[in-house]
């Protein structure tokens, strides 16, 4: 029997290799046997080094902070204290697929469909009406808070105010002339 094989004879009930030869070979040594703990040279070497920060583009950080607030987007209805506050920067974006189940009604077309949520959000007519009423609500409930804000939307009213009037005016006058 070669000696270069490794294995077990169980004819012989012995080990096919030579246990002498490969110690000798080894980093083990007789001393081992007495020592508190291993060597240096035996121990993994571990390598502490840091997970690489990857930088979040600014669409996917924008996403990010309207998911967090979609409860004060949508005050009619209730969502669950986000747990985004301990979130690391590991994120992945998926792709919605709607489902089959949905009626067309409720779906978005191709056309609404936009790259971001935030861009979907700015696309929507009635979000955007219900973003500026309840600004103009808030800067009108809180007149000390926002001096400046309160000062610049009676400007604008105003002169919203002075232009209808002036368009009444004109409109008055062409029908005079038709007359």
């Amino acid at each position: 029997m070669a000696s270069s094989r490794s294995g077990f004879d169980f004819m012989s009930q012995r080990p096919l290799t030579n246990v002498d030869e490969l110690m000798k070979k080894s980093n083990l040594t007789p001393d081992l046997l007495k020592a508190n703990r291993l060597p240096d040279s035996l121990k993994a070497k571990k390598k502490k080094e840091k997970p690489k920060v990857k930088e979040i583009p600014e669409e996917l950080r924008t996403t990010l902070k309207i998911l967090k607030m979609r409860s004060a987007l949508d005050s009619k209805r209730f969502y669950k204290r986000s747990s985004m506050k301990n979130m690391s920067d590991n994120v992945q974006m998926g792709r919605v697929v709607d489902s089959p189940a949905d009626f067309y009604s409720s779906r978005l077309t191709k056309k609404q469909r936009k790259r971001s949520l935030a861009d979907e959000l700015l696309a929507d007519e009635d979000f955007t009406k219900d973003v500026k009423k309840r600004y103009v609500d808030n800067i009108l409930t809180h007149k000390k808070k926002f001096k400046k804000d309160f000062k610049e939307l009676q400007m604008k009213q105003r002169q919203k105010e002075k232009r209808n009037n002036r368009l009444q005016k004109s409109k008055k006058q062409k029908k005079k002339k038709k007359t």
